[in-house]
């Protein structure tokens, strides 16, 4: 459930609400049906998005000679987001996100079209880095909207930027990055399209 957890907790904070009650009656009989050891993950999720939200709506305040300050102490701004931490919910890298298609090799000999089973093949990889820790000091971006910039710190032990942007629909961004990734796969199984690189 994490891969899918990050779009649907985001959902269920649209603003559209038809969107936003489906996606939360989606969450709610997902919880229900999850075995009991996963179930505080769509608390976590939850909370780590309205934290998560609260960062992006954040100014910190301005210097002493009123220049805007470039970082800020999540400790000391949002004691209740480093509190979450550890916590089961996955890093939301491209890699952990992004289904992987099933090799040729597992198709069907008999019929080329019939594809494995959701037994015989996972479509996204069950070993995925969870979110360890997140560093204290936060970026804050010189563009328009001052996005910020956080370092979370994963169960692998390696660190992922991860950005907070304010007022901005990401839905249309994270379509064409599953599509791009998607398309790449695709092209880099092909022997011809690998050389072109």
């Amino acid at each position: 459930p994490n891969q899918v957890l990050w779009s649907m907790t985001a959902m269920a904070r649209s603003l559209h609400l038809e969107r936003a009650d489906a996606a939360q009656r989606i969450l709610d009989r997902a919880r229900e049906g999850a075995p009991p050891a996963l179930r505080p993950l769509f608390d976590q999720s939850a909370s780590l998005a309205d934290q998560l939200i609260r960062v992006c709506a954040f100014q910190p305040k301005p210097l002493a000679n009123n220049r805007p300050a470039k970082t800020f102490s999540l400790k000391t701004e949002f004691p209740a987001l480093k509190r979450l931490t550890p916590c089961q919910v996955m890093v939301p890298g491209q890699v952990a996100l992004t289904p992987n298609l099933p090799p040729p090799t597992m198709r069907n000999a008999a019929n080329k079209h019939l594809v494995p089973s959701v037994t015989e093949w996972s479509a996204f990889n069950q070993d995925v880095a969870t979110i360890e820790s997140i560093e204290d000091e936060v970026s804050v971006l010189a563009s328009l909207q001052k996005p910020k910039k956080l370092t979370i710190v994963g169960s692998d032990g390696h660190k992922y930027a991860f950005l907070c942007k304010p007022k901005d629909d990401l839905r249309k961004d994270l379509r064409m990055m599953e599509f791009t990734t998607m398309l790449n796969r695709l092209l880099a199984r092909d022997p011809s399209s690998r050389k072109r690189r």
